[in-house]
Formats: C-alpha cells, structure tokens, sequence
C-alpha cells in the first residue's frame, strides 16, 4: 500500500502517513486497519477467576479465553459488554489484551511503592491491583481531576485499593508508570476517525513527542535508586516508541533498557 492510499483510505496527514510507512518494514500491515478490533474483558481477579467469570459469561454470550493475556476473554460478538450484571458487579473491565498485559510488565513485589503517573480513568492502575491482589502500594496522579474521580469510582466498585496523590514524592517509588499522551495510531481500528478528532499532522506530532520527554524527565526524578519505570504508548509510530526510548537512554545514562520478552516469555 502506498503513502498515497494511505492518506486516501485513511484521511492521513501526508507527513503522518509518512511516519506511520517509516515504522514499519512491510506496509502489509496496513491491512489490519480494515479489521475491527476485537471486544475483549479483563477478569478482575479480585473478585473472581477467570474460569469461573467465563463459565458465568458463556451462558449468556459466545466467547473464548485470550491468546496471551492470561485473565483476559474476548467476545466473539460486539455487543453492550456493560450491561451484563457481572460487569455492574465489578467482575471484569472492558480493556484491550496488550493493555492488560501492562500489569505483567510491572513485576512489583508485595509492598513495593509504585505511582501510576498518567492515570487518567485507571484501566492500567485497577489491573495492577487485580494482579497484584492489592499487596502494593499504589498511587494514582493525573493532571485531569475529573479523570481521577472516575478512577476512583471505578476502583470502589473493583475492590482495588488506590490513593489519589496531588503530586507524586522524588526519589521514592519502585515502579513508576508512565501511560504518556500519544497519537494514539495503534487503537485506531476501534476509533477509526481518531485521525481527524485529533488532527493529525507533524506539529501535533512534535508536540506530543516533547510531552512524552517531559513525562519521562519527570519520571526519573520520581523512581528510587534501582527502581523501574514502564514507559507505555497506544501508538504504532517508531517516533513515539523505539526513537523515544533511544532519546530516553542517550539523555539518562543511568537508565537501562529492559527488554520485555525477558518479562513476557509468553511472547
């Protein structure tokens, strides 16, 4: 598929096609844009298993256990996932597999001090909880209030214990996660007019690329000495991703990267 289609097909930005045609080797993957996403859950493990939340769902709808998170289920079938009882019970959340599989990525140990720096509503903070059984510390910051009072509604229904924080301590947590603003390009088969809400172009770009710098100069104030931080995207684009990380570590030469199939072996 050529840059051209790609602005045709998709309304790129011509400059935005270009980035996306950069970060990948064959452009073939641009046919997934043509899939729909798939509706997957999360088993909130705080309340259930996953065997036991499937076993209850499948009566009701057609689905199947996910191929790589190992608490996710997808639905074989778009329908209001939000409607079913076990949902309004805070036994699961709607969330992507690779986003669950963020949890994982954080490899905290019971009472370990861990700050999720971009909140937002929570998805990334209640699965952690999930996973983690609420053994850890966690606090939640996000520039956006409103964001963290749903984050707090949804943690009381989930059973997951979180602490809103007005500003996050220097020097003081294990993990520090950053879920940075983004172009956003890698949900976009489940938001396929993302391109033009947001306005795309190589200004956005840029100045989304100095946001994720300045994010990340805050996150190195705020780990301890030999803690982690998890840098997330929901971008496809090499500039937000891989050239980020170089940036990260030719700026911070006390940073090592981390490379998360050591983390992942499911991968």
């Amino acid at each position: 598929m050529s840059k051209k289609e790609l602005v045709e097909i998709f309304s790129f930005n011509a400059d935005v096609a270009k980035m996306i045609a950069e970060s990948f080797d064959d452009l073939n993957v641009f046919k997934s844009f043509f899939k729909r996403a798939p509706l997957t859950i999360r088993t909130n493990l705080l309340k259930n298993s996953r065997e036991l939340l499937y076993n209850k769902l499948s009566q009701k709808v057609d689905l199947t256990y996910t191929e790589v998170s190992p608490f996710g289920l997808r639905l074989k079938v778009r329908i209001n996932a939000r409607q079913f009882d076990e949902f309004k019970k805070g036994l699961y959340e709607i969330q992507d597999e690779a986003s669950q599989l963020i949890s994982l990525l954080i490899m905290a140990k019971p009472g370990d001090k861990v700050v999720d720096y971009c909140a937002g509503t929570g998805g990334k903070s209640l699965a952690l909880m999930s996973v983690m059984q609420n053994s850890i510390k966690l606090e939640c910051y996000d520039v956006d209030r409103n964001k963290l009072s749903i984050l707090m509604r949804r943690a009381k229904v989930s059973n997951c214990e979180v602490k809103i924080i007005k500003k996050p301590k220097l020097k003081f947590y294990d993990w520090v996660l950053i879920d940075v603003p983004c172009s956003g390009l890698g949900s976009i088969r489940r938001d396929v007019d993302l391109n033009l809400r947001l306005g795309l172009d190589a200004d956005k770009i840029s100045t989304l690329l100095q946001k994720q710098r300045m994010i990340m100069d805050n996150a190195v104030k705020f780990v301890r000495k030999g803690g982690h931080i998890v840098y997330v995207t929901c971008s496809i684009l090499k500039r937000e991703n891989e050239d980020q990380v170089d940036y990260f570590l030719d700026k911070y030469k006390n940073l090592e990267l981390i490379d998360v199939k050591t983390i992942l072996d499911i991968l």
